[in-house]
C-alpha cells in the first residue's frame, strides 16, 4: 500500500496501516516501536494535531520506503519476478 498521504485532520495511520511489512521478516514490533516513539514526540510538540500528524509521518516516511521496497522485492523473489516494480517491462 503506497499512499501520497498518511494522515488526514483527525487521524493518522500506525504501524503495519503504514507500511505493511512482509510478514515473514520478523520484524513488525521492531518497526512498531520507533513509531509509536516518533508519534508521541511529534504530539508533544504541539497542540495542532494536524501538524504533529505531518510532522510523524515525514519522520516515519524514510523507513516506510524502504520496508515497501524490501517486501516489493522478497514478494518478487517467491513469485519468480524478482525485479522491482520500476524496473519491470
Amino acid at each position: 500500500m503506497r499512499l501520497p498521504r498518511r494522515h488526514t485532520r483527525r487521524a493518522v495511520l500506525l504501524g503495519d496501516a503504514t507500511h505493511c511489512i512482509n510478514p515473514v521478516c520478523g520484524v513488525g514490533a521492531y518497526a512498531s516501536l520507533p513509531g509509536a516513539k516518533t508519534a508521541a514526540e511529534s504530539l508533544r510538540e504541539t497542540d495542532d494535531v494536524t501538524s504533529a500528524f505531518a510532522r510523524f509521518e515525514s519522520g516515519v516516511r524514510p523507513f516506510t520506503r524502504t520496508a515497501q521496497s524490501i517486501t516489493a522485492r522478497t514478494a518478487g523473489l517467491s513469485t519468480g519476478d524478482a525485479a522491482p516494480p520500476s524496473r519491470r517491462r
